[in-house]
């Protein structure tokens, strides 16, 4: 009993630093790399507005080849610049990896520039609510290369002009490769 007891105890225990060691060596290639480029895209679009020209209405795909840059710091922070269907996109974003290599990144730029547009918006008597989210998944596929895909979303209220613009993007694909 004894024996067997030892024995899962230490199977658990190779489990557990395994899979440690796959989070710790896919975290060690990202920011080692640092900067990392936007290979290749493949996005949808799906859009609706009234009044902005900026927006248009329907929905649209598309593909880029070297989009852009995504930049892994070791402190579970980076930024990205990357233009899709022309529409530019910058932010800062805290990322993770899990077990099982798999990475996730969240921006946490929009939540902030959202709280300061809406309270300048009010501090100005103007209703302007900007809002946008992105956050994308990711898998190593090769060696230094890293696949996933993502979402975006954009909501645009403004009454002195009574807009309202919103799409959503889905990134199909997105490929890294270091630069």
């Amino acid at each position: 009993m004894k024996k067997s007891f030892t024995f899962y105890s230490l199977l658990l225990l190779i489990v557990f630093v395994s899979s440690c060691t796959k989070e710790r060596r896919t975290e060690r290639i990202l920011h080692k790399a640092g900067s990392w480029e936007v290979a290749e895209l493949e996005y949808r679009i799906v859009s609706q507005g009234f009044v902005d020209t900026t927006l248009f209405v329907g929905a649209l795909s598309g593909s880029e080849v070297n989009a852009g840059t995504f930049y892994f710091s070791k402190r579970d922070k980076g930024n990205y610049a990357f233009t899709y269907n022309g529409i530019p996109k910058t932010g800062n974003f805290k990322w993770s990896a899990n077990s099982t290599g798999s990475v996730t990144i969240i921006e946490k730029t929009a939540l902030i520039n959202s709280i300061i547009n809406t309270a300048l918006s009010i501090a100005n008597e103007e209703t302007t609510i900007y809002q946008e989210a992105y956050s994308f998944t990711l898998e190593q596929t090769g060696d230094m290369i890293f696949t996933g895909d993502g979402t975006g979303v954009l909501q645009i209220f403004d009454s002195g002009s009574t807009m309202l613009g919103q799409y959503v993007v889905f990134f199909d694909r997105i490929v890294l490769k270091p630069k």
